[in-house]
């Protein structure tokens, strides 16, 4: 990355964490920066991380990808995609969690299922016992 991407990248991060109006100690937290060294981040004294720039994305609860646009915004000219490269990508995680959802949408639907069963196999037990008196 080019000194001066960084430089912008970094100033777009920075921005981003006073407007959140986070408290110091927090974005410590969220971005893994050690305690009072916020001010070596922003001005290039430690080295920038990607666990700094999820971090921050995570406390603003937007996709990283968002702040790299904004603080690299030349990089949207580049002529080729990652899926050029290595075609379509879908994160395991999203597959993962898409089977567990689609399997506990089932194991409950299973689950109402053997509850109605069972309530109208009551209900027609008691009606059956009601015509035996």
């Amino acid at each position: 990355m080019r000194a001066s991407d960084l430089r912008e990248l970094t100033a777009v991060m920075r921005r981003a964490a006073q407007a959140s109006r986070a408290r110091k100690h927090d974005l410590e937290a969220a971005m893994g920066v050690s305690h009072g060294r916020m001010e070596d981040l922003w001005s290039g004294t430690l080295e920038l991380k990607v666990r700094h720039l999820v971090g921050l994305a995570e406390l603003l609860e937007v996709p990283p990808a968002e702040i790299l646009a904004a603080g690299c915004p030349h990089a949207q000219a580049a002529g080729r995609r990652l899926s050029d490269w290595i075609g379509p990508v879908e994160p395991p995680f999203a597959a993962r969690r898409a089977e567990q959802e689609s399997a506990a949408a089932e194991a409950e639907d299973e689950r109402l299922r053997r509850l109605m069963r069972e309530e109208i196999a009551a209900a027609l037990g008691s009606k059956a016992r009601g015509k035996a008196k």
